[in-house]
Order: C-alpha cells, then sequence, then structure tokens
C-alpha cells in the first residue's frame, strides 16, 4: 500500500489476508522498517462468537472451536490483548484433559467442539487447566470486570474452579491454600451452585458470593454464566 499519509489505515480483510506485515516509513531524511506483525483473520462459526467479539473482550478463548484452531497445546486469544493473552494448557492427550469434546449448541445444529476437563488429582497436582502466564501488568484484573463461561459439569459432587486468577488450584499445586485473586467456582452436592470468591492475598476470603438460595444450577447441563 502507497501513498498512505495518516497515522493509521483501515481495511476489510478476509482468510486469503492472513499472513506476515510490516510497514515502511518514508520521508526526506531516509526511511525506517518496523518489525513483522502476524495478522491472524478469525472465521466467525456463529452469532455467539460475533457477541462476544463485538463486546471487545480483553480475552476470549472459543476453546478449539475455531474453523482453522490453534496447536492443540495451547489457545489462541481473539480478545484486544491478543497474543499477550494466549492460553496454555498443562497437558492434553490424556483422559485429564480431551478437546473437541460435544459443546453447548450440538444438539442445536452448531457443530462448535468444548474441551473436557476431569479435575482429577495427579498425584500431588491437577493436569486439567489451562492458563494464561501472567507476564505483563496488563494481565491482572481490575475492576470493573466481567467473567464468563461456558460449562456441564458431569458429576453432583466436589468443588472445582471455573476461571480465575491466583488462588489454589489456578497455577498452584493442590491443596496450596488461596493466596489472592478472584475464583469463579461451582460447587456441587444436594444444592449445586455457583460461587465467587475474592480474596486478600493473605489466605482470607474477603467476600463470597454464592448463588443466591434455591437458585440451583444443577450437573449434567449446559449453563452460560457471567
Amino acid at each position: 500500500v502507497t501513498g498512505q499519509t495518516a497515522p493509521d489505515y483501515a481495511l476489510t480483510v478476509n482468510r486469503g489476508d492472513a499472513g506476515n506485515y510490516y510497514v515502511v516509513v518514508t520521508n526526506s531524511l531516509g526511511s525506517v522498517t518496523s518489525q513483522v506483525s502476524t495478522l491472524t483473520v478469525v472465521t466467525l462459526t456463529n452469532s455467539f462468537t460475533g457477541d462476544m467479539l463485538g463486546l471487545n473482550p480483553a480475552g476470549y478463548w472459543p476453546l478449539q472451536e475455531t474453523n482453522a484452531p490453534a496447536a492443540a497445546a495451547m489457545e489462541t486469544n481473539y480478545g484486544s490483548l491478543g497474543a499477550l493473552g494466549n492460553a496454555y494448557y498443562v497437558a492434553t492427550g490424556t483422559n485429564q484433559t480431551m478437546l473437541k469434546v460435544a459443546g453447548a449448541l450440538t444438539n442445536s445444529g452448531d457443530s462448535d467442539a468444548a474441551a473436557y476437563f476431569s479435575g482429577a488429582n495427579n498425584g500431588g497436582g491437577s493436569l486439567d487447566y489451562l492458563f494464561v502466564p501472567r507476564v505483563s501488568p496488563a494481565l491482572t484484573l481490575k475492576p470493573p470486570f466481567t467473567l464468563a463461561c461456558w460449562f456441564n459439569t458431569t458429576t453432583n459432587s466436589g468443588f472445582g474452579d471455573l476461571m480465575g486468577e491466583g488462588g489454589s488450584g489456578l497455577n498452584n499445586p493442590v491443596n496450596a491454600g488461596n493466596a489472592g485473586g478472584v475464583r469463579l467456582s461451582y460447587g456441587g452436592g444436594s444444592t449445586p451452585n455457583l460461587q465467587l470468591y475474592i480474596f486478600d492475598g493473605n489466605g482470607q476470603v474477603r467476600n463470597q458470593l454464592p448463588t443466591p438460595s434455591g437458585s440451583m444450577l444443577p450437573f449434567g447441563t449446559w449453563h452460560y454464566i457471567a
């Protein structure tokens, strides 16, 4: 593209435009070439994906749903943080983490898949989670924020984290204790429910917000929570 003098340049792209790009800036004193950037073009697979991206989220991970999914060991972040928010599986190809299983909308004619996490303890620590390395302050949650996900539990026993930042079960050995951060969790039992925990950094719960009394989230059913 030549003859562009504005500080920005916008265009409509399609899947064939994916690739590596760089910019050459020239004036009377000479020219300078930018670093190479990779453009990934995401083909929306359903209206839900379009609705989510329309909210301009910092992080959005379809979990292998896209037409051209990421490598099996990772999930591409399609949110505004881009590659900085890419997520990585601790382990795949085991019975603890399985990809391409039936998703929430499969019975509605939507072929998009989901990821399965067993929740099992593997000799001192869980291997069935997906994490984003917090390598930048931009990855630290700051209020106000929203956490949202689809989930479907296969048992009404036990307790587990769905999403979060910090706390046990999220990058720490099992039973390491809750140090800080936020946990969006699901509790089983006779009244399965959603729970939100906010920690003070010293192992104490500052706020615990369970699902309102009587508002059960039964197992064996897909739920969308935010």
